[in-house]
C-alpha cells in the first residue's frame, strides 16, 4: 500500500492568520474504530452492524493481557517511562517504552485483523478521494468513563494506531478517546506523533448518559503534561494541539450554560487552541447562526490580539463536528477552517458503518464545488 508522505511540519489546519487568509477549509475524515462495542456489544447490535464479537478465547487473552500489564506496572522504573505523570488523571497507561508483550497478545484477538484491515482500507479511501487529515475515535455507546476506559481498549487503540503509522507515517491525524478521556488521548497522541486531541470535558459541567462531564482543571493538566513532555524531549512545544468542544453534542447543560457566547468568551480567557461546534447529536447539522457567531468572535480575538502585538495575533481554528452533507457543505465552508465528517460518507449515512466510497466521492465533489 502506498505510503502518504505529507511533510510532518506542514500546518494541517490554518493557524497564524485570519480565517481563510492563506488556506482553504479542509476535511477531517473519521477513522471510527468499533473497539468499545466489540468489548461490550450486545449480539443483536453486533449482528446489525456487521461487527465481530468476543470469543471465549478472546476473553482468556484479555485476562492474560491484564495480568501482564499489572506485572509491567509493578516492575516499571523511571528509566522505563517515556514521560512523567501528573496525578491519577494521567496515569501512564502507555508510558512503558516496551509494549511488545502486550501488542503481540492484542494482535492475537480474533477480531484484530478485521479491525486493522478496515482501518487501513478506510485510510486509503480517504487519501484516494482527497481527504488528507484524519481522526481516530473508539466507538460506540455505551461508553466507559474517562479513567475507567478499559486497559484492553487503550492497548488495542495503541496497537491499531501503531500499524496505521507504519503505513502512513506523516499524515496529519488527530484522536478522541470516548468518553471524556482526553488524558488517555494525549498519551496516545504523544506516543504516535498525532497533531491534535479532541477534548470533551474542558469547559463547564454537563450531563450525559454516562454521567457528569468531569472537568477538574483538565485543560491546565493537559497543557502541563504536553509542555513537560516536549520540554524534556527538547521538542518544539506545538503539538498535539487541544481542540475543545463547545456545548458538546449528546450532552445536556443547565439553562444558564445554553448561551453559546458564554462559551466563546472563554476562548481568549482560557487560551483555547481550537474550538469545535456541533449539532445536538451525531449526524445532526450545525446551526448556521452558531457558526457565524463563532466565526465573528474568533475574528475579533485575532484582531484584538494583533492590535496589541502587531504580527502576533492569536488565530484560533473553527472546526465543525457533525452534520455536514452534500446539500449544506457550502454553508460549512463559508465559516469553518476544518470539517469533521463521520456519518454522511458511511454506509446508509450512519456513523457506525464502514465507508461507502460512492458516498465519499460525491461528498468530496460537492465539497470542492463549495470552495469555488
Amino acid at each position: 500500500m502506498h505510503k502518504k508522505t505529507i511533510a510532518i511540519n506542514q500546518v494541517p489546519i490554518p493557524e497564524g492568520g485570519n480565517f481563510r487568509h492563506d488556506t482553504p477549509t479542509q476535511i477531517i475524515g473519521m477513522l471510527n474504530m468499533p473497539t468499545n462495542i466489540i468489548f461490550q456489544g450486545q449480539p443483536d447490535w453486533l449482528n446489525h452492524l456487521g461487527i465481530p464479537g468476543m470469543t471465549a478465547n478472546d476473553w482468556k487473552t484479555v485476562q492474560n493481557i491484564r495480568s501482564i500489564y499489572n506485572e509491567l506496572l509493578n516492575e516499571k522504573s523511571p528509566s522505563d517511562v517515556d514521560f512523567q505523570t501528573f496525578d491519577q488523571d494521567f496515569n501512564g497507561i502507555l508510558a512503558f517504552k516496551k509494549l511488545e508483550r502486550l501488542e503481540y497478545r492484542i494482535q492475537k484477538l480474533s477480531f484484530y485483523k478485521w479491525l486493522e484491515d478496515r482501518m487501513l482500507m478506510e485510510a486509503a479511501a480517504y487519501l484516494k478521494h482527497g481527504v488528507n487529515i484524519m481522526q481516530f475515535e473508539n466507538i460506540a455507546a455505551p461508553y466507559q468513563f474517562r479513567n475507567n476506559v478499559l486497559i484492553e481498549d487503550r492497548l488495542l487503540m495503541h496497537t491499531l494506531i501503531n500499524s496505521y503509522r507504519k503505513e502512513y507515517p506523516a499524515v496529519p491525524t488527530g484522536i478522541q478517546i470516548l468518553c471524556f478521556a482526553e488524558n488517555i488521548a494525549l498519551e496516545l497522541a504523544i506516543r504516535h506523533k498525532l497533531f491534535y486531541v479532541r477534548g470533551e470535558s474542558l469547559l463547564f459541567t454537563g450531563h450525559r448518559p454516562e454521567g457528569d462531564t468531569p472537568n477538574s482543571g483538565n485543560q491546565a493538566k493537559f497543557y502541563y503534561i504536553r509542555n513537560l513532555f516536549n520540554g524534556l524531549q527538547e521538542k518544539p512545544n506545538i503539538y498535539p494541539k487541544l481542540y475543545v468542544d463547545l456545548l458538546k453534542k449528546h450532552t445536556s447543560f443547565p439553562q444558564e450554560l445554553q448561551d453559546l457566547q458564554l462559551w466563546l468568551d472563554q476562548v481568549e480567557f482560557t487560551k483555547l487552541e481550537g474550538i469545535i461546534i456541533t449539532g445536538s447529536e451525531t449526524g445532526q447539522p450545525v446551526n448556521e447562526k452558531d457558526l457565524e457567531q463563532a466565526r465573528k468572535h474568533l475574528n475579533k480575538v485575532y484582531e484584538k490580539t494583533n492590535q496589541r502585538v502587531p504580527g502576533k495575533g492569536i488565530s484560533v481554528p473553527l472546526i465543525t463536528g457533525s452534520g455536514a452533507n452534500n446539500d449544506n457543505i457550502a454553508m460549512y465552508t463559508k465559516f469553518a477552517n476544518a470539517i469533521i465528517v463521520g456519518s454522511y460518507h458511511k454506509q446508509f449515512g450512519y456513523w457506525e458503518f464502514a465507508i461507502d466510497e460512492n458516498r465519499l466521492a460525491k461528498f468530496m465533489n460537492a465539497f470542492r464545488q463549495s470552495l469555488k
